[in-house]
């Protein structure tokens, strides 16, 4: 089969290429160190989380880079997948999706597989028995890296908001000067003094 849509592997653009060449000639130096190139260097990549993170509208969100997909995708299934809920991934994942998703069904996380069809997309009927309350985690891949089968996304998301994310009441978005209790609900960053270590986040 030959892939015309860059699915396996997608042709850099020449600007990127141009922009990576610069950085790993010139602009090498350590973030982590204290001399002036590094702390420029640290500017830099500020400057690139800010400009990603207005792209994507995350006013209140931090941006990761790691080494590559696989490390990304690790990184969300071992901190997104929790006993406290139903996860769902389809039989199509990657490699780095799907055997991490069974490292962590054996761990004793509930994970749970949806099926493919003939043509190697996403069982439909079999995600929406599948996404019920208990699920809050999904991954499915929109394009194969393998067989091309591309996944109806839009129909999928549309489904757990009409069917599972109901509104009742018309409560949302809440009227300004709504009162609410939010006490064990969310999280607050705060510092407490280390011992010997300088200040230290606190766990949540």
């Amino acid at each position: 089969m030959y892939f015309l849509d860059n699915a396996s592997t997608t042709q850099c653009d020449e600007e990127s290429a141009e922009i990576v060449k610069k950085a790993l000639i010139e602009d090498f130096f350590n973030p982590s160190a204290k001399y002036l190139p590094a702390i420029k260097m640290v500017n830099k990549l500020n400057e690139c989380r800010q400009k990603i993170k207005d792209s994507l509208f995350a006013i209140n969100y931090d941006v990761v880079f790691t080494s590559g997909a696989t490390e990304a995708n690790n990184l969300v299934l071992n901190t997104a997948c929790s006993k406290s809920y139903k996860s769902l991934i389809s039989a199509g994942e990657h490699s780095s999706i799907y055997e991490t998703a069974k490292q962590l069904k054996q761990k004793g996380l509930a994970v749970e597989e949806v099926g493919l069809k003939s043509d190697g997309s996403i069982d439909t009927e079999a995600f929406v028995s599948q996404m019920t309350p208990e699920v809050g985690f999904v991954s499915i891949m929109f394009v194969s890296n393998e067989t091309g089968a591309v996944n109806n996304l839009k129909q999928l998301v549309d489904y757990a908001k009409s069917d599972l994310l109901k509104n009742e009441g018309d409560i949302l978005p809440l009227r300004k000067g709504t009162r609410l209790a939010i006490f064990g609900k969310a999280q607050i960053d705060y510092v407490k003094g280390g011992g010997g270590s300088g200040d230290v986040f606190c766990a949540y």
